[in-house]
């Protein structure tokens, strides 16, 4: 999905230039961010974005450290052999994940009625259901 090399820095995983771009702002939210077009991805890649957000920012900060240092994974072998350099493989990063369980889909696991829905999305990137499908979703958020 994207090009940038990962390298396996002291407390976890880190694409260098997205570092330099925001280290200003330090343990601050970040105020201010390049706008992103939303052309700039396919509707697979989109979703695909907004389920790894959704499912991830569900983890505290400290759980995400400990995912990323987990034992085995791609950071920790990077990390047990500094010689070798501090990048990442992406073809480890592709392995590790591929070992673990898929990420259910907004479709699939919010809506598991429904054989197939993409749904539309505002420019915030919230979901918006068709129309026909308000009653169901009422029942569902009471």
């Amino acid at each position: 999905l994207f090009q940038a090399d990962m390298a396996a820095w002291e407390y976890g995983p880190v694409v260098p230039e997205v570092y330099r771009a925001y280290k200003e702002f330090g343990s601050d939210g970040i105020s201010e961010m390049e706008p992103v077009s939303m052309n700039a991805f396919t509707a697979e890649e989109y979703a695909l974005l907004l389920d790894v957000a959704r499912y991830y920012g569900t983890y505290a900060t400290g759980e995400l450290v400990h995912q990323s240092h987990v034992e085995g994974g791609p950071w920790a072998q990077v990390r047990e052999h500094p010689e070798d350099g501090e990048i990442i493989p992406k073809e480890a990063i592709r392995a590790y994940f591929s070992t673990l369980p898929p990420i259910a889909s907004f479709q699939q696991d919010t809506l598991p009625q429904y054989e197939t829905i993409v749904p539309a999305r505002d420019e915030n990137g919230i979901a918006v259901l068709p129309a026909e499908m308000a009653e169901d979703w009422d029942e569902v958020t009471d």
